[in-house]
């Protein structure tokens, strides 16, 4: 039968999308395909035949992708809601600090970055109990921890980064960094610290110099391409 959580969904060009919402599956389709498949759905009818020009590796993936039992579907649901129930937690924000040293224009955390009575750094303490936590939480689940450095600019808290990499890879073998930056504060040093400990960077840059120099911009209004390329070259 057709797949209850299968529906037909017109695109352009005489295309149709198959999409099962419930199997996260698509098989894209044209007449006379399309019609059948209408069809089916109206008359949950199994044994409809297509047009001999069909090609067999399209019914293949009808079979394969939206011609499903009650059975298989009521089995993917009880999948499903046994994953939701487990509540797995893979990935850690740490949000390293709530200062940034630029001004971008359309930061939109400005008016938190200029709160006074905001905690401006993580404490090692917090590293140290949200790490604990995270422990406890990915040793339940069958996956790679992974923790991202965050901010404001989480390099505004250098210190506490290197203590977190160095806390987290004590505590969770195989976990894998990510730190979310403007680059404008890694130097040489960072760079080195970075590479040896295989983080992933993700390194803010608004397109050509020119783009870019616009709107993110440090604390005295002048644009940040040059030291963002040679954030990008150290690290390279």
């Amino acid at each position: 039968m057709f797949s209850q959580y299968a529906h037909v969904i017109e695109l352009e060009d005489g295309v149709s999308a198959l999409w099962n919402a419930l199997w996260l599956r698509a098989v894209f389709v044209q007449e006379p395909v399309t019609s059948y498949v209408k069809t089916m759905m109206a008359n949950q009818n199994p044994n409809g035949t297509l047009q001999p020009a069909v090609e067999a590796e399209v019914i293949e993936a009808l079979q394969n992708e939206m011609f499903l039992s009650p059975e298989e579907d009521t089995a993917k649901v009880e999948e499903l809601r046994s994953i939701l129930t487990t509540e797995p937690i893979g990935i850690m924000y740490l949000i390293m600090s709530n200062l940034c040293n630029l001004a971008c224009g359309y930061c939109y955390l400005k008016e938190l970055l200029n709160t006074p009575q905001v905690e401006k750094v993580m404490s090692k303490d917090m590293i140290r109990s949200a790490i604990a936590l995270y422990k406890s939480l990915v040793a339940e689940v069958d996956m790679t921890p992974q923790i991202v450095l965050y901010g404001g600019e989480p390099m505004t808290n250098r210190d506490g980064v290197v203590y977190a990499v160095e806390l987290a890879e004590a505590e969770l073998p195989g976990v894998e960094f990510i730190l979310n930056t403007n680059g404008t504060l890694i130097d040489d040093k960072m760079a080195a610290f970075i590479a040896d400990h295989k983080i992933s960077v993700g390194l803010s840059v608004d397109g050509q110099k020119e783009q870019h120099d616009v709107n993110r911009v440090d604390k005295a209004g002048r644009g940040t391409f040059d030291n963002v390329a040679e954030a990008h070259r150290k690290l390279q």
